[in-house]
């Protein structure tokens, strides 16, 4: 038993491994002192060791904060630090962490020092690791796995969608091809190689299949055309114009019903597996109603909780347009960048709802069809 323990242990490490490689490969081409990039701009992280002198504009209440800050490579003077109270940025303090940007001078100018952010990665490393020691504390092996599924995602997300989606190819097929690899590496990782879990992939590519359909055919007759927020546009324009942003949008939204996907599909599978093996006479009819009325329950409470994530996301964007008294509710929720979230919320919540008989149907197929042992694929 322990040999085979150590055996999957090995296999999982290795294989996550050969799922992060992408990733350091991108990383390692776009690094933010990357002369490729073509920007003058040098990034520092330093610590903030003594504050010079501090002003205030009597026009807009803006301080302007002189310091003295420490990085890796010296000590840089003459520091600036703009704090504009409509944004709520606080003034920095001795200790405090920040990203320093060194701006070249004009010739026989000297260079220009200024905090561009608070850093802040240290504190979500550590973030991050209370997270995944609490799941491997209460999902054990499990545990292990989901984490090393998450990263497959992860490498699959930077180091092979979000370059080729860069470089020109169509956001459509490369979004099909990349969830299909998500699927697969995210949802064996974390429930394990068994006859479940392939029923459950299936049905989640199954319903990614119409989703992605009925998002193409929504996003167009809506009349969305992937402008509607402004990083989409500064995307295309640090492109040349050659992104397809509808495409963007498109793949954003089957990106982000894949997660509610995995969920529904693993649980409705996993409820199929449970009442069979309560009941291994059981009928196809018998077992694909019983577990409907599970799937409903699960209706009910994923897509209320879908709804609210889309507008967390997307809450300052509502703040925004209800605080705007000039136009009328209906020109505000028919506008670009409104109608973008409402598509994306309904396109997910269809395919949440797909998946309950897709997957429903699927595994009781299966189950009554071949009578073998349910974690034997």
């Amino acid at each position: 038993m322990t040999r085979l323990l150590s055996r999957k242990f090995a296999a999982l490490i290795g294989f996550a491994s050969i799922l992060v490689m992408p990733v350091t490969a991108f990383a390692a081409t776009s690094g933010v002192n990357d002369p490729a990039a073509n920007n003058p701009d040098q990034y520092f992280r330093g610590t903030v060791t003594t504050i010079s002198s501090e002003t205030t504009d009597p026009e807009d209440q803006s301080i302007t904060q002189q310091l003295d800050v420490k990085t890796t490579s010296g000590i840089y003077q003459k520091v600036l630090n703009t704090v504009d109270p409509k944004i709520s940025r606080g003034r920095v303090q001795p200790g405090d962490e920040v990203v320093v940007i060194k701006t070249p001078g004009m010739p026989g100018s000297p260079d220009t020092f200024y905090v561009s952010d608070y850093y802040r990665l240290t504190n979500i490393i550590w973030f991050a690791l209370f997270f995944f020691i609490i799941v491997l504390i209460l999902g054990r092996w499990r545990g292990f796995t989901s984490i090393i599924g998450l990263i497959g995602s992860v490498a699959i997300l930077i180091g092979f969608i979000l370059p080729l989606i860069i470089h020109g190819h169509s956001p459509t097929l490369v979004i099909t091809a990349g969830s299909i690899l998500i699927v697969c590496v995210s949802m064996f990782f974390a429930h394990g190689f068994n006859k479940a879990t392939t029923i459950a992939v299936a049905s989640t590519g199954i319903t990614l299949v119409f989703a992605s359909i009925i998002a193409a055919f929504s996003v167009r007759l809506t009349f969305l055309f992937g402008t509607g927020s402004e990083e989409a546009l500064f995307v295309q324009l640090a492109n040349n114009a050659t992104l397809d942003l509808r495409g963007v949008l498109l793949a954003g939204i089957i990106i982000g019903a894949l997660g509610v996907l995995d969920d529904i599909t693993s649980a409705q599978t996993a409820s199929v597996r449970e009442l069979y093996d309560t009941k291994p006479d059981i009928t196809f009819n018998e077992l694909f109603g019983r577990v409907m009325r599970i799937g409903r329950e699960h209706i009910a409470s994923l897509v209320n909780t879908l709804v609210l994530a889309y507008a967390g996301a997307a809450f300052p964007l509502f703040l925004l347009f209800y605080s705007t008294e000039a136009q009328p509710l209906w020109v505000m929720i028919n506008s670009q960048q409104i109608a973008e979230e409402l598509v994306r919320t309904l396109i997910g919540s269809t395919a949440l709802v797909f998946a309950v008989p897709i997957s429903s149907a699927l595994a009781a197929y299966f189950y009554t069809k071949k009578p073998s042992h349910p974690n034997t694929i």
